[in-house]
């Protein structure tokens, strides 16, 4: 994991600050930048930028610290405060103002600032970096203000890169990718250098080239006379006499090839026995080299042309050979030194260094300078490698649709297309089920344009989705939701945003008993009443169903046969029938395929037969022609200490009730003459349409416990 630390020495800097005390003032070169708000309301905000030509674009960021040192703050300052750290969103230079102050995003970081005077600070800024190497935002460097501008005595000032001592640094510890890069990236070079004049020489390969790797060779011989022989499967980019003032003169080439399987160094032959100096540098993830500008020298300062380029994300290399055996180091800053290959022997050193350009596509001459320590004549160039960037396939997910639910038997179609941009890479269409185990659907080679379709059958059978016969899910329950993500892989690590869907199951549920709410503590319960217990019977599947009940472990009596899920039911069973202990109510529901349950109730009957000596019924009737004027019942009740008195209430609808006594008509034993029947006669002047029945029972023992069998009548 490389870890760089961007300087002033290193690095293209900027910092500065803003302040509406001076609206129109810029600092560029002060040795301090400051943040907060002064003793007289006045705001400060300060800006610096690193330039990240050293840090490959797209790499993984492991860790990005930004160090400031607090050289003072204000003296009535009483507390710790917190400064955001905010990215900048628009270009700014050395002549920013607070009139002319650059836009902000939101804030990436913060830190807090001791109530102390002087203080070393080490900010996390890994995200920030993280999207600028990611060319998810732009890099106009970072803006420190106060988190709280409300505050009076809140300013306080950090060392600037003019400052001598303590200087803003950014150190990153960066990752390049295994798979899916996006950069070019330098792999090493080997020199080749010649002690005598000879005829040809083999060229030495950078130690762990892979297939597909750039090698650039630059090669420089003393014979000007013929061009650079040996280089077969090379591709020239120069091969010329370079023009001297002074010094020895000679010819120079630059050469390139990607490297195959079985890459061998080639010899380079010259028909003239000559010095020979040569470097060969490797790339890797390079898709092409593009443009190239150059130009001569004799200085020891040079630069190329000013340089522009038709392509995002390359690397620029500036390549140098000069007539000398000298040293050598990037003049200009941010350029990072790659060959540095020379001789007293051939008098001639080759020179390479090399910045990232992320979204930039020019460069100025005079910001690729070499610096060698004499002067001489050569050529300097600059050279731009295009990166391989793999475009992810995608994917669109024609079904399952989402939140859909199998049941047993169901099926679940996996279908849709894959794309790739990318002309001959292999696309593999994968499924996971609830993150597990990815599996592959299909797979082809994109030809850059055509879809790819897929299609998968899963099917949902004893609680598992198989494909095929192969369990792919493993048991599944009921009201859990579980997920299948869809996504396209390629052969250069690009992967499409997964599509999930969601779904559950529903095993083979047995059917629901609800029973309807109903008073569980029922206290003064004759035994002349029922127990009533009602409900519905639903089945998940939407199934037939049948419901019976069984009391106290008698034979079950079918209440619903083969009905619709969602049927009523109703089952009453009278107090006198239940024992003076615990009874048990048990409901069955069984649904068309077998699967059943059971609603099981306990009914505690406690207290016992408690017989009154004179008990009042009352039962109103409603005439059927509207109106009676005559009322007539029999009553049957056991013979023994009962009797029965009958008085009859016929009045106009809406009046109180108004009872005459009923006369005694007969008394008639029936059955086994343990009954009599007592026949009631009662009449009214007047036609009523409110006709009630009152019938007093009386014993004369509280001990008996003879009790009416039944009552018949009828009315006219």
């Amino acid at each position: 994991m490389p870890v760089v630390t961007l300087t002033k020495s290193n690095s293209v800097t900027l910092d500065t600050y803003i302040t509406d005390q001076s609206p129109s003032s810029s600092y560029p070169s002060d040795t301090a930048i400051v943040v907060g708000r002064n003793s007289s309301g006045k705001f400060f905000r300060a800006l610096l930028k690193f330039d990240f030509g050293l840090i490959p674009n797209n790499v993984i960021i492991n860790s990005a610290t930004l160090s400031l040192y607090q050289t003072s703050q204000n003296t009535s300052n009483t507390s710790n405060r917190t400064i955001n750290v905010h990215l900048v969103t628009s270009p700014w230079d050395g002549n920013v103002t607070w009139n002319n102050a650059p836009s902000i995003g939101p804030v990436y970081a913060s830190f807090t600032a001791l109530n102390v005077q002087t203080q070393s600070y080490n900010i996390n800024v890994k995200q920030l970096v993280q999207d600028i190497v990611n060319g998810t935002v732009p890099n106009y460097g970072f803006l420190l203000m106060d988190s709280s501008e409300s505050d009076l005595h809140t300013n306080r000032s950090f060392s600037s890169f003019d400052n001598t001592s303590n200087q803003p640094t950014l150190t990153i510890d960066y990752t390049i990718p295994s798979t899916g890069r996006k950069q070019v990236e330098y792999v090493g070079f080997k020199a080749t250098s010649t002690a005598t004049s000879v005829m040809s020489t083999a060229l030495e390969l950078p130690s762990g080239i892979q297939t597909g790797d750039l090698l650039i060779a630059q090669v420089a011989k003393r014979d000007t006379s013929t061009a650079i022989a040996g280089l077969n499967g090379w591709t020239s980019i120069t091969d010329r006499v370079i023009p001297v003032t002074s010094g020895v003169s000679f010819r120079y080439g630059i050469y390139y090839k990607f490297a195959s399987s079985s890459e061998t160094a080639p010899t380079i032959t010259s028909p003239t026995a000559t010095f020979w100096q040569a470097a060969v540098s490797a790339y890797r993830n390079t898709k092409a080299v593009r443009e190239t500008v150059f130009s001569d020298f004799a200085a020891n300062i040079p630069n190329p042309p000013n340089a522009a380029t038709a392509y995002d994300r390359t690397m620029i290399l500036v390549l140098s050979s000069i007539n000398s055996f000298v040293t050598a180091k990037p003049y200009s800053l941010s350029f990072q030194e790659q060959v540095e290959a020379g001789s007293s022997a051939t008098a001639i050193t080759l020179y390479s260094m090399a910045k990232y350009m992320y979204n930039a596509k020019s460069i100025q001459g005079t910001d690729m300078k070499v610096e060698f320590s004499s002067s001489g004549s050569g050529e300097i160039r600059a050279l731009f490698l295009e990166p391989i960037t793999n475009n992810p396939p995608s994917l669109t997910l024609t079904s399952p649709t989402d939140n859909q639910t199998l049941a047993e038997g169901n099926t679940m179609p996996v279908a849709g297309t894959a794309s790739d941009p990318d002309n001959g890479n292999a696309v593999t269409v994968k499924y996971a089920i609830n993150g597990g185990t990815a599996r592959n659907i299909t797979s082809a080679i994109s030809d850059g344009s055509t879809a790819i379709p897929f299609s998968k059958t899963l099917t949902f059978t004893n609680g598992r989705l198989y494909d095929g016969q192969t369990d792919v899910s493993g048991p599944l329950a009921e009201n859990t939701t579980y997920t299948v993500s869809v996504y396209a892989v390629d052969d250069q690590g690009g992967t499409s945003t997964a599509i999930t869907r969601s779904f559950t199951v529903i095993l083979n549920r047995p059917p629901t008993i609800n029973l309807d709410p109903y008073n569980a503590n029922r206290t003064g319960v004759s035994e002349l009443e029922a127990l009533t217990f009602a409900g519905t019977v639903t089945d998940p599947e939407n199934d037939t169903v049948s419901l019976t009940v069984a009391v106290n472990g008698g034979t079950p009596v079918t209440l619903k046969s083969g009905v619709a899920s969602g049927t009523s039911f109703a089952f009453s069973i009278p107090v006198s029938a239940l024992a003076f202990a615990a009874n048990t109510v048990v409901f069955t529901a069984t649904d068309a395929k077998g699967a059943s349950t059971t609603k099981t109730l306990t009914v505690n009957k406690a207290g016992s037969l408690a017989p009154v000596k004179t008990a009042v019924v009352r039962y109103a009737i409603t005439p059927p022609l509207g109106t009676a004027t005559e009322i007539a019942t029999w009553v049957d009740r056991e013979i023994g200490d009962l009797t029965v008195y009958a008085a009859a209430s016929i009045v106009a609808a809406g009046a109180s009730e108004s009872y005459e006594d009923m006369a005694l008509n007969s008394s008639v034993p029936v059955k086994d003459g343990s009954v009599m029947e007592d026949e009631f006669v009662g009449t009214a002047d007047q036609p009523g349409a409110k006709v009630t029945l009152r019938l007093t029972l009386t014993r004369d023992d509280t001990a008996s416990d003879k009790a009416v069998k039944r009552i018949m009548g009828g009315i006219a």
